[in-house]
């Protein structure tokens, strides 16, 4: 559109016409009510346009950005140079201090571990960037000739072993292992070290820990989570329960339930005589079954 424009004042007209009004207003802000845009010239509307269109880099926040760049996962060197040649434009450093910070931030941007050792010792006396990427592409070829030249692992042979690992580690279901002085295999069911669980006499014996069918009580698992929790109660919530009924629980003795009042208060669990004798044959009579 510009191009067959001849004269400068019809450039002028042409870029009011079609620069938008967003562009407009903030260039009619800039210069009012000193200026109007149509007194400026084509020149100085293109010159007040780039001031806030495309504003001057700030070298130090680019010197910032230049130094976080670092080696992507994967990215090849080329694209890596070719990104730090690029953020270092705005930087505005001299030709000797550019070259040196290029050198410097690729070095330290590498991923590869080996490929930045082997640059501080060979590239410690260069100066120039280009230079030091000739070493670093040299280096990263020299590692794919290498890679490609280790002889590769017989996949048969650690099958093999991975399978004979196997078949020492897990025995058959339902046979027990040999047991030695060193072994530390036991029952899960009665913690007895001289059978494993499916030859053990207490398969169907009751816990009296959780009441589950399988176990006995000094094996339970379920006993090594048992917590007990104590919460301080304010005085203003104490009440008196004289004309209140007793709070009755069932407590288990050696697998017998027998009725309790609860107190909280009380630091021992205690029982009349009377209730004693009522239930102690009871509690005798189980205590003989399972002991025989």
């Amino acid at each position: 559109m510009l191009n067959k424009k001849t004269t400068n004042e019809e450039k002028k007209y042409a870029v009011l016409a079609y620069m938008g009004a967003d562009t407009y207003t903030k260039l009619f802000d800039r210069i009012s009510p000193e200026q109007d845009p149509n007194d400026l010239t084509f020149d100085e509307i293109v010159a007040k346009v780039k001031d806030f269109t495309q504003p001057d880099a700030n070298k130090w926040a680019a010197r910032i950005a230049f130094r976080k760049l670092v080696q992507t996962s994967g990215e090849p060197l080329l694209d890596f140079e070719s990104r730090l040649r690029k953020m270092s434009i705005d930087c505005n450093w001299p030709d000797t201090e550019k070259q040196l910070s290029l050198i410097e931030q690729f070095i330290a941007g590498l991923t590869d571990r080996h490929t930045k050792q082997a640059l501080m010792v060979k590239c410690k006396d260069k100066t120039k960037f280009s230079e030091v990427f000739a070493c670093a592409d040299e280096i990263r070829k020299a590692q794919k000739a290498t890679s490609s030249t280790q002889p590769t692992s017989n996949p048969d042979v650690e099958v093999n072993a991975l399978r004979m690992q196997q078949k020492r580690r897990f025995p058959a279901r339902n046979q027990a292992p040999r047991q030695t002085a060193s072994s530390s295999l036991k029952c899960y069911r009665c913690g007895n070290p001289n059978h494993l669980a499916p030859k053990c006499p207490h398969i169907n014996s009751r816990c009296d820990t959780c009441g589950v069918v399988g176990h006995l009580a000094s094996a339970c698992r379920k006993k090594r989570f048992q917590q007990n929790f104590l919460e301080e109660c304010p005085a203003n919530f104490m009440t008196t329960a004289v004309d209140r009924d007793p709070i009755i629980m069932q407590v288990r003795i050696h697998g017998k339930r027998i009725d309790m009042e609860l107190d909280t208060g009380c630091a021992l669990s205690t029982m009349p005589y009377y209730k004693l004798r009522q239930e102690s044959s009871r509690i005798i009579n189980y205590k003989k079954t399972t002991s025989g």
